[in-house]
């Protein structure tokens, strides 16, 4: 018969507790090692903006009558959870739309073009011809 003492193979950690901690703190180092010689992301992406209630018109609050968390636009209900961290990275998401929508808005209103998206069709086949002439019969 097999018993595990005769294959050298040891049950549960060793009693000794500076053996313990050794073994811990060079499998932390090993650890630590390979962590750092993981390839690092070129471009780090935004954290959301931390929540702000007074600028805010969502807000979380606990469904009535239940376990769950619910998420509100003014008195809206737009989402419910089972976990407040939900609620709030929901909200989150949707503030950091929000802002995203804001900066393309400004940016695209900073330009002082009209976009050829928001002009008519016939603007802007008279922009390519160039010509605002009307048509000849």
């Amino acid at each position: 018969m097999l018993f595990s003492e005769n294959l050298g193979i040891s049950q549960g950690m060793p009693d000794d507790p500076r053996k313990t901690r050794e073994r811990i703190e060079t499998l932390l180092r090993k650890a630590l090692t390979l962590t750092q010689k993981l390839p690092q992301p070129e471009s780090v992406q935004e954290a959301a903006a931390p929540y702000d209630p007074a600028s805010s018109h969502y807000r979380v609050a606990r469904y009535p009558y239940s376990r769950f968390y619910a998420l509100y636009d003014g008195d809206e209900l737009l989402a419910v959870t089972v976990y407040k961290k939900g609620a709030e990275a929901v909200r989150d998401r949707l503030q950091a739309q929000e802002a995203r929508i804001a900066q393309l808005t400004q940016a695209l209103h900073g330009q002082g073009e009209v976009s050829p998206a928001t002009t008519g069709a016939v603007a802007r086949l008279e922009k390519e011809r160039g010509t605002g002439k009307a048509r000849q019969r």
